[in-house]
């Protein structure tokens, strides 16, 4: 926020909301929840060098629910 006042200097009387409008970004809290989303889908690649940390796939009949 501060960073954003400093480059939008006429943020200064704006409340959070519209200072993010002006710069063109999202909130904090939803920045970091894409950041989280994408870092682990990025480790469900077998690429990466986390994916061998990961258990094994369970079987889908043992997880699905039978009527």
């Amino acid at each position: 926020m501060r960073g954003i006042r400093i480059i939008f200097s006429c943020a200064c009387d704006m409340p959070y909301t519209s200072v993010l409008f002006v710069a063109g970004l999202d909130d904090l809290n939803k920045r970091r929840d894409l950041l989280s989303h994408n870092f682990f889908k990025s480790i469900l690649l077998s690429i990466s060098c986390l994916h061998s940390l990961l258990p094994p796939p369970r079987d889908p009949e043992l997880t699905t629910v039978s009527p």
